[in-house]
């Protein structure tokens, strides 16, 4: 049995992505233990997985405040989930505290992967972290006149992607896309393996009603009909189209409005056709979740087409093949379920014949060229989808026999074989066996060829393709030398949130910042800096550090921070101590301290190394003998250790460090508490005290 941790940036289901969360997660909790994450209540049951829902209403008012200053929107689902466990610890928000409680996290894109490395790294080190590509950034903002959003997060795919220990892509295109943009992050020493899955789907059993001459000819589309991307103006233009041809008893259904976006969507249509010359063909039905009101629309339509320009995958025209209907795929710049169908080793060439339309080099109604590097044919888009749903009312039988055809090649890709399938590549990935694969028929997987591989691999990164790794990700930078544009002054400028440092986390603060007098430009501008250059030390640090008279940070602990990412608290210097006598030297058998105990330890072998009878021959300290015991491999233990020092730093020697507050730990000193000032005992208890009765809980 197989520990999984799903990141999901909702528990809604108003979009694909977070369609094929939950059937990815129910499909694997059928024999294996599966957590979901949600920000926000989960609005549906998920059979058989256990959901922790975050409130993002309990995070503290600065952390609220710095995440309602990010810049882009999608990465605030990332430090949501970061700012929940970094604040309440996993225990509180309903999950795990063993370091070991799964093996394989799972993260979405650049919207929860980030989230997904950051939990590897802070709370279970033990766990791999998959990471599903479930958008193509490139091809996406082909439709918008976004430039900067999409730099960013065709950047943060590329690191996401190229820092994973596996990449989950649904279909052969979102393959290809995820090898290309894990191959393009420059710091990239080694890439992981790809598995390329297919999404299951239901297979129906029963035999579609055929549209029969003479009875309204009902055309469908089903998805965001108010993004521009789904190619809905060139569905309606080809139905206006028709009709002008003759074809009266054509009606198009578009179902997956926004009802926020409803008014300008008919304020389109009404351009493209004319005020109100659609609205006796078209009908606009808002998003439901509702499955028997889809089921209905499914039901009552003839064909469906999908027109997206740009699509990773396709999960409405997978659904409605498996009902053994005729369907329309136009390829635009890159479409995966046209690509699917196109894969002969899955599906039947004449199969892709009648289903896929070829239409490169004509131009859709937003006036994008469609195609890889197509011509320019002068055609309208809606001129060639026009001429295939001519062709389907012209041939509905033949092509009604086919989609039969097709739904069969379906039902060998269930969701019971998407999950035996993705069982398969996480087991590689756990025993060692480091190899990319795809899903065929059945649950079966067979490694993809070299030419599927290396499909728009650049020639210098070609063998890192062939020879995946799990481990190196990417070699950190530690400093500006070697991130062409990052600027190190700039980045030097980042002001720190005191409450992650608190928990041992370098996160940058923008509400800080803004507030410190920086524009958002700048903040925007001076984190993306901090970032590139592997979190270097700030300002604010190199003066804390100086007037504490602690020596400045090596290249390699900068780089060690970033590797981790998870970076911890600056320490303060050591005291000097004499060379310890022979009952204070240790061996390397000694132990190092307790990771969960909650009671004290007495005798000396379980007492932290380098404490053992040298307190005598101390000068007097004014810090916590804490810092100089050695850091933990484990993220957890070496938080806990960092905890206990800096509370035994306040309340015993009246130090404080700068830009850190104080919080009272999370957990009973266990091995630390004989190295505690006495001063210390008692502000633990009270401050116990003081949780039990509802208070925060700071020690300062």
């Amino acid at each position: 049995m197989t520990r999984y941790l799903f990141l999901a940036s909702s528990g809604r289901l108003d979009d694909g992505g977070a369609v094929l969360n939950r059937q990815l997660s129910e499909a694997l909790a059928r024999g294996n233990d599966v957590h979901l994450v949600t920000i926000g209540r989960c609005e549906q049951q998920r059979e058989g997985v256990t959901v922790v829902e975050l409130d993002e209403a309990l995070l503290s008012p600065q952390t609220i405040a710095d995440i309602k200053q990010t810049r882009h929107f999608v990465d605030r689902f990332s430090k949501i989930i970061r700012a929940a466990l970094d604040e309440q610890g996993p225990e509180r928000v309903g999950l795990p505290t063993d370091p070991g409680a799964f093996d394989m996290i799972v993260g979405y894109g650049d919207v929860t992967g980030p989230a997904a490395l950051h939990l590897k790294d802070a709370y279970y080190p033990d766990a791999k972290v998959s990471t599903v590509i479930t958008l193509d950034p490139k091809g996406f903002f082909r439709t918008l006149d976004l430039p900067e959003l999409e730099k960013h997060r065709i950047e943060n795919h590329r690191r996401v992607l190229a820092g994973s220990d596996l990449i989950l892509a649904h279909g052969p295109k979102s393959a290809v896309d995820a090898r290309q943009l894990a191959a393009e992050w420059s710091q990239a020493r080694s890439l992981p393996p790809s598995h390329e899955f297919l999404p299951g789907v239901e297979i129906s059993r029963g035999t579609p009603a055929r549209w029969q001459p003479g009875e309204p000819f009902n055309v469908l589309m089903l998805g965001r009909m108010h993004d521009v991307n789904k190619g809905a103006a060139d569905v309606t233009l080809a139905v206006a189209h028709m009709r002008t041809q003759g074809f009266e008893d054509m009606h198009l259904t578009l179902r997956g409005i926004d009802p926020k976006m409803k008014d300008a969507f008919v304020d389109l249509l009404d351009r493209q056709l004319g005020e109100g010359r659609w609205n006796s063909f078209v009908t606009v039905e808002e998003f439901t979740s509702d499955e028997a009101a889809k089921e209905r629309s499914i039901r009552e339509s003839h064909v469906m087409v999908m027109a997206t320009e740009s699509e990773a995958y396709g999960l409405a025209a997978s659904e409605y093949a498996a009902q053994g209907k005729p369907l329309i795929v136009a390829e635009g710049y890159g479409n995966g379920f046209a690509t699917l169908l196109r894969d002969e080793n899955r599906i039947p060439r004449d199969i892709a014949d009648r289903f896929v339309l070829d239409d490169s080099g004509s131009r859709s109604a937003n006036g994008s060229l469609m195609g890889e590097g197509a011509a320019d044919t002068g055609v309208p888009r809606h001129h060639l989808i026009a001429a295939r749903l001519k062709h389907v009312y012209n041939d509905y039988d033949g092509y009604a026999e086919v989609a039969l055809r097709l739904r069969g090649h379906l039902s060998e890709y269930t969701l019971d074989h998407t999950a035996a399938s993705i069982g398969q590549a996480v087991d590689d990935v756990l025993v060692g066996n480091i190899r990319h694969t795809k899903q065929l028929a059945r649950g079966v997987n067979a490694v993809p060829s070299e030419e599927e591989l290396l499909r728009g691999i650049p020639e210098d990164k070609r063998d890192l393709i062939l020879d995946p790794r799990v481990t190196p990700r990417w070699s950190p930078a530690v400093d500006g030398t070697s991130v062409p544009g990052a600027d190190p002054a700039l980045a030097r400028r980042v002001i720190l949130n005191d409450l992650s440092a608190q928990r041992g986390h370098r996160e940058a603060s923008p509400f800080e910042m803004v507030r410190s007098g920086m524009s958002g430009e700048e903040t925007s501008a001076a984190i993306s800096a901090w970032e590139a250059l592997g979190r270097p030390e700030t300002v604010r640090e190199r003066e804390a550090r100086l007037r504490d008279g602690q020596s400045a940070p090596e290249p390699a602990e900068r780089a060690t921070r970033v590797a981790e990412a998870s970076a911890t608290t600056p320490e303060p210097a050591a005291e000097p101590t004499p060379e310890p006598t022979a009952s204070a030297s240790r061996t390397a058998e000694d132990p190092e301290p307790a990771r969960e105990s909650g009671t004290p330890t007495a005798t000396p072998d379980k007492t932290p190394e380098r404490h053992q009878g040298i307190e005598a021959q101390t000068p007097k300290r004014t810090s916590s003998r804490i810092w100089e015991t050695p850091k933990p491999p484990i993220a957890s233990m070496a938080e806990h250790r960092t905890q206990w020092a800096l509370y035994d730093d306040l309340h015993g020697y009246g130090r404080r460090t700068p830009l850190i507050s104080v919080r009272t730990p999370t957990k009973a000193p266990g091995a630390y508490r004989e190295l505690l000032h006495p001063d210390t005992g008692a502000a633990y208890e009270r401050d116990q005290r003081q949780v039990e009765s509802g208070s925060r809980g700071y020690g300062g």
